[in-house]
């Protein structure tokens, strides 16, 4: 997902809409802080610290929202709780009920903090956040939004591997990728979801014509390959 991510980047046109960019150095962000490795951490950090300096642009509040709470899960990581709560209050104050940013909360002041949370509650949280961010866009948003909020509602949706979640996000892609008009990341990024979808439901036969289609499309992606 890193490389996949930093490749996008390095390979978007120069006429590429800056809102294109500040949500592909979200995705790329979203996936640093998360690893397991320290320097992939700090990578990610300053990442979204120079988007929040406004490095790539101005920043949708949708955007911020989400760079606030990823540098608050990155210092979190880090060790760095005084930052971390920092840009965790910073984040509420903008967008009070987000489900993600209010379960982190939780763990400051709480001396059973490693039994809050939890990759299934993480999921559980982006899946409510996702479905109001998509009920708040309503049906006039851009084609370009519905198609980010789906990607990353169906993304939670299968990785809870609850069978009726999983069902739901391979579903929700369906109707997208019968359509016209997708830009190759977002053809890319639905795919993959849809195969892993299938994967984790032991459907090997659809997984298969999917990652099939996938590699085909995009021959470097690197979630593909090891999948």
């Amino acid at each position: 997902m890193i490389h996949d991510y930093k490749d996008d980047l390095k390979n978007y046109p120069e006429e590429t809409p800056r809102d294109a960019i500040n949500d592909c150095i979200l995705k790329l962000s979203r996936a640093l802080v998360h690893s397991k490795d320290t320097k992939d951490v700090m990578e990610g950090i300053q990442k979204l610290e120079d988007s929040l300096r406004g490095e790539w642009g101005v920043l949708s509040p949708l955007q911020k929202r989400e760079m606030l709470y990823l540098l608050a899960v990155g210092y979190y990581r880090d060790g760095d709780r005084a930052t971390s709560l920092s840009y965790l209050d910073q984040c509420l104050e903008i967008a009070p009920l987000f489900n993600q940013a209010l379960t982190l909360k939780k763990k400051f002041g709480s001396v059973l903090w490693f039994l809050i949370g939890g990759d299934h509650q993480y999921y559980l949280d982006m899946i409510l956040d996702c479905e109001r961010d998509i009920a708040e866009a309503g049906d006039d948003a851009p084609d370009e939004v519905k198609n980010e909020n789906i990607i990353k509602l169906s993304w939670a949706l299968v990785h809870t591997r609850q069978p009726e979640d999983v069902q739901r996000g391979i579903a929700l892609l369906e109707a997208p990728l019968r359509k016209d008009g997708l830009s190759q990341i977002q053809l890319r990024d639905m795919l993959y979801v849809h195969t892993l979808g299938h994967y984790i439901n032991r459907d090997f036969k659809n997984c298969g014509k999917d990652l099939c289609r996938l590699m085909e499309i995009a021959p470097d992606c690197w979630q593909g390959w090891r999948l």
